[in-house]
């Protein structure tokens, strides 16, 4: 994948954020205990809860049921319904907390720091294109920022800064315009997620080509599966792309 700009050779990758390159369950772990240490009660309950709400906005989105427009404000109203007793301000400095005082390199899936590092050092333009749920688009970059990511990162492009979730295809062609100066085609791209209706088929029908992170079999048994007529692989780990691109 080579993109002609101003003479020299450019090659673009786009990364998911959570669960592809940081672990959300943990984070959400991480938000849970502090959560219960301000409102006195069970952690592991709390998170139980979260997770639960977390799969249910996941099926919303499916349906777009969920309000693009506010899509943190949103899917907060639906966590807050389901924990009693728990105020907005309780979960906003709950997740403040984590990001400011945890170390959080625990977060981090399958090298993938440096993996990032690998590819930016063999001159790929990496951003990051991700949906939202319960927290903006900036806790995101501190946490990015904090774990040593962003300086490897040309564009960081999130649903709540644009409006539009993965699938839709505007998400994908609000990173095109971001990079607009280097004269990228969609079909330049690689999008690599662990969705396969978010990342795989969202990044498709943008016209990007795409790398599904299947670490479960789902899809695919073996290490690396070519699907598309190469413009989409499935690989059952991140550093099976080093393989790839």
């Amino acid at each position: 994948m080579q993109i002609s700009c101003s003479g020299n050779v450019m090659k673009v990758v786009s990364f998911d954020v959570w669960n592809t390159l940081l672990n959300t369950t943990i984070f959400y772990r991480k938000i849970a205990l502090q959560l219960s240490r301000i409102v006195d009660s069970d952690a592991e309950e709390i998170l139980d809860r979260i997770l639960k709400v977390y799969r249910k906005i996941k099926l919303m989105r499916v349906r777009e049921a969920i309000d693009e427009n506010r899509v943190v404000e949103h899917s907060m109203e639906i966590l807050l319904e389901q924990l009693d007793g728990i105020r907005r301000e309780h979960v906003v400095k709950s997740i403040v907390s984590v990001v400011v005082s945890d170390d959080l390199k625990d977060l981090m899936i399958d090298d993938s720091l440096d993996i990032v590092s690998k590819l930016a050092g063999k001159n790929y333009t990496i951003i990051t294109i991700g949906n939202l749920v319960f927290w903006p688009g900036t806790i995101n970059r501190i946490i990015l920022e904090k774990l040593g990511y962003t300086k490897y990162l040309t564009a960081q492009i999130y649903a709540d800064e644009v409006k539009c979730s993965k699938p839709r295809s505007c998400i994908f062609n609000k990173a095109l315009e971001a990079l607009k100066e280097l004269g990228i085609e969609p079909v330049e791209v690689y999008h690599v997620g662990d969705s396969f209706r978010e990342d795989l088929l969202g990044a498709l029908g943008a016209g990007f080509k795409a790398v599904l992170i299947d670490r479960n079999g789902e899809y695919c048994r073996k290490d690396i599966c070519e699907v598309f007529k190469k413009q989409a692989f499935i690989v059952n780990k991140l550093s099976q792309i080093l393989s790839i691109l």
